[in-house]
């Protein structure tokens, strides 16, 4: 289906009407894209009004968010310049899923299908999800947007379906003894989001099970190193429990 407007959020935010990147003349218009992320974000699929004015206009009271809202929601539909795009139905506001798609509901959808049974649970179908995941999760949700505290848990949600499928068949080839398949997944992993602890202990334990020990160290430094700048946090117990089997093993 050719849809007129296209909305890309996962590693990045942009905007695409009949197929063409949508450029501002001037700065953008901050709060119009605003409401169309927060619709993304907490909408499910239309996100009710009162909760799209709490989280863009938290300090407004009464009349002053809902008109701010109004003013807003009209340069937004200027903005898009796509008839019936937005969708303001009994106090809710949502997206045409007709003539709006949306990268993040596209990834959303493609796991459901997974997680109903869709795949047989094969390396060879859990693989074939995971590539067309793959084109759809770029990377983490809003990633410019994260002091925005609406974008939160639609963020986390997302990344935790990316690594449920890399993880469930990552673990799929180990299980064969499939190491370097297995490696190789878990590096595409880290490409896509680097700081997912669970894709450094698979490299770690795939290399150890190939001899790699210098390998698996350098990907455990890397882990220290990304957590501790991210977040200012030290690697799970876990992660420290195959790095004391490294340590062990002499080189």
């Amino acid at each position: 289906m050719d849809y007129p407007l296209k909305i890309f959020t996962l590693g990045g935010f942009e905007i695409q009407l009949g197929g063409k990147p949508l450029f501002f003349s001037a700065r953008a218009p901050e709060k119009p894209l605003d409401l169309l992320k927060a619709v993304v974000a907490l909408g499910r699929p239309s996100a009710p009004v009162e909760i799209l004015e709490d989280a863009l206009w938290p300090d407004a009271e009464g009349d002053k968010a809902a008109g701010a809202f109004d003013t807003t929601l009209h340069r937004l539909r200027k903005l898009l310049d796509c008839e019936n795009a937005l969708v303001l139905r009994e106090r809710t506001l949502g997206l045409d899923v007709q003539c709006v798609w949306v990268d993040a509901r596209e990834f959303e959808r493609l796991c459901s299908d997974f997680e109903a049974g869709s795949s047989d649970g094969s390396p060879e179908s859990l693989l074939e999800y995971t590539a067309k995941a793959r084109t759809y999760y770029r990377g983490e949700f809003l990633p410019a947007d994260k002091r925005q505290a609406w974008t939160v848990s639609y963020r986390e949600k997302m990344r935790g379906k990316w690594l449920g499928l890399v993880v469930k068949l990552g673990r799929a080839w180990e299980g064969r003894g499939e190491w370097e398949r297995a490696a190789e997944l878990y590096g595409q992993g880290l490409d896509t989001d680097d700081l997912v602890e669970d894709f450094y202990q698979g490299l770690m334990t795939c290399h150890l099970q190939l001899g790699n020990r210098s390998r698996a160290l350098e990907i455990y430094s890397r882990c220290r190193k990304v957590l501790d700048a991210a977040w200012g946090i030290e690697p799970s117990e876990k992660t420290e429990g195959l790095y004391r089997s490294l340590k062990a093993r002499r080189p």
